[in-house]
């Protein structure tokens, strides 16, 4: 019996072709019209909030950058402030080592009316581009190195012990009730080295993670524990750094947002998650390398220029800051004023308690607590402190001859307030204080809390 032949396949009917049975690539839905306009906007306040950072770790980059503020922000944001918003504040654009003056905030208005700006005539010139998504990633790519530099640096002065040093004895005597709430912070900080330590680390990890796509979004979930709990601080201790930090916590939510629905199926839902889809990398091996040798470079500078700022900060005013043997807080042991001895009493503000001698200044403290400070030059060849009043109020300038009899004294004659002084001291060094000496206890019996 022969077999039966196989039947046959049938032919698409008239007009359909093969082609159309192989599964083609789902179509990308264009963005919203809001979509396109909010992310116009928000390109262009990245920009004009962040730049120069990170370009700014580039060698000589300063050359140009360092005029980007006098010549531009120094006239604009005034002009604006007093034209545009009506404000008629002589606005300061002296730094004055705080980040939240009021320049700054009108500068923030500035930006946002601008990047407003931008984004409308952008939304009339480009209306018919259906989508950004190649620029959204680049975007993505400049927030991460913005984030990752400010990390980077903070965690880098806080591990060096730059931005926290150890409190000086003068610091260290000042009553708690007469500190500012961010000097309580900075004390706080500053007594314990492994602290501040730990709270560099736990800035420098989630840098580290961010400047690589794989890592992005667990970096950027604990740059927002990090940050969240930094601005916490600078409001609740009012350290003037709370529109910066704020503005960094944002751009790592920014970051960590295209996983939100991910991380709550994984997290609080219990759901499983797919992988969520990286930038493709070029294609060519020339582009590969040529991309894989940029990064290395830009990762070279950018720890290069952290580090060597963070080194320089430990040496100024840092931990690693050279200190004369002629400088440090001195207890008053006798104070004779034109010759006659003058006991002490707590009422009496022109009799010396302490002196503290730091750098360019010189401090007096009365019996009644009060510190009178002076701008002091100093010539060791002459052994004399010349004294000049850092402001209004506190007395007349004068010269004092100085002398160490022993490394532990300092005396200093001459005159003072019209009147011919002779000063015996002995220094009293931070680890005498209590705070400074109590250190770390495995065990304690009882809580040791004064």
């Amino acid at each position: 019996m022969s077999a039966q032949p196989a039947p046959l396949t049938p032919l698409p009917p008239e007009g359909v072709h093969l082609v159309s049975s192989i599964k083609t690539r789902p179509s990308i839905a264009p963005w919203s019209v809001g979509r396109r306009v909010g992310f116009r906007f928000l390109l262009a306040y990245v920009l004009l909030y962040s730049l120069p950072t990170p370009f700014d770790a580039i060698p000589f980059s300063d050359l140009v950058f360092s005029r980007l503020d006098p010549v531009v922000w120094y006239r604009l944001v005034p002009f604006l402030s007093a034209h545009v918003f009506r404000l008629h504040a002589d606005l300061s654009t002296k730094p004055a080592g705080s980040g939240d003056t009021t320049y700054n905030y009108v500068q923030i208005l500035c930006l946002l009316a601008l990047s407003a700006a931008a984004a409308a005539a952008w939304s009339v010139l480009d209306r018919k581009r259906p989508d950004y998504r190649r620029l959204a990633d680049l975007l993505r790519v400049y927030v991460r190195y913005v984030l990752a530099a400010a990390l980077l640096s903070y965690g880098s002065v806080k591990v060096l012990k730059a931005q926290f040093p150890a409190p000086d004895a003068a610091r260290l005597l000042k009553p708690v009730g007469e500190m500012s709430p961010m000097g309580i912070l900075w004390m706080f900080m500053g007594v314990s080295a492994p602290y501040t330590f730990f709270g560099g680390v736990a800035e420098i990890v989630p840098g580290l993670l961010i400047l690589f796509r794989r890592t992005t979004t667990l970096g950027a979930v604990l740059a927002m524990g990090v940050l969240s709990n930094v601005v916490m601080l600078n409001f609740a201790y009012d350290v003037p750094v709370k529109l910066y930090s704020a503005h960094l916590l944002l751009y790592a939510a920014y970051l960590a947002a295209p996983d939100l629905r991910r991380l709550v199926d994984f997290f609080v839902l219990n759901r499983p998650t797919e992988p969520a889809p990286l930038t493709r990398a070029p294609r060519s091996r020339r582009a590969a390398w040529t991309w894989r040798a940029l990064k290395v470079l830009a990762l070279g500078l950018l720890f290069y220029g952290d580090g060597k700022l963070a080194y320089t900060e430990w040496g100024e005013w840092g931990d690693g800051k050279k200190v004369s043997p002629d400088e440090g807080l001195f207890e008053v042991e006798s104070f004779i004023r034109d010759g006659q001895v003058v006991v002490p009493v707590l009422t009496d503000g022109t009799r010396w308690q302490h002196v503290d001698v730091n750098g360019n200044s010189f401090g007096v403290r009365g019996m009644d607590r009060k510190w009178r400070w002076f701008d002091l030059k100093a010539d060791p060849t002459a052994h004399t402190f010349a004294l000049k009043p850092s402001k209004e109020g506190d007395g007349e300038g004068s010269t004092l001859a100085y002398a160490r009899p022993d490394p532990t004294h300092l005396t200093l004659e001459g005159t003072f307030d019209g009147k011919r002084v002779e000063v015996r001291t002995v220094k009293r060094d931070a680890s005498s204080f209590l705070l400074m000496n109590r250190g770390f206890h495995w065990v304690n019996e009882t809580p040791y809390n004064r």
